[in-house]
């Protein structure tokens, strides 16, 4: 169940973005523009350090660019939400449902276990 709830999250993620692009173009939000382009230019710098310094193993992953980008994605989430869950409440309680099993699913990895 885990995964499958994270791909929902990921789906949340990629749904609020593209509402939230949209929205910043038509709506010409200078705000909303700034928050998006900022999230844009951390994607652009990632891509350049991973073609600056190739990793053999393939773990380039950084946590400052993560740390970074954890605001942006935790609205773009927000707005996905919102947006596919609608007036429905079983869509929405289901939504809800997959966002708690995915926080508990990934809750092993922000947890240290006693000594």
């Amino acid at each position: 169940i885990g995964c499958y709830a994270l791909a929902l999250i990921y789906l949340l993620a990629v749904v609020g973005l593209v509402v939230l692009v949209r929205h910043a173009l038509r709506e010409r939000d200078l705000a909303l523009g700034t928050v998006l382009a900022s999230a844009a230019l951390l994607a652009l710098s990632f891509v350049a350090f991973l073609a600056r310094y190739p990793k053999q193993d393939g773990d380039n992953i950084k946590a400052l660019y993560l740390l970074n980008a954890a605001p942006v994605v935790a609205l773009a989430c927000a707005v996905g939400l919102t947006t596919l869950a609608g007036s429905g409440r079983g869509r929405r309680t289901a939504a809800v449902a997959a966002s708690v099993a995915a926080g508990l699913v990934t809750l092993a990895f922000l947890v240290l276990p006693p000594d």
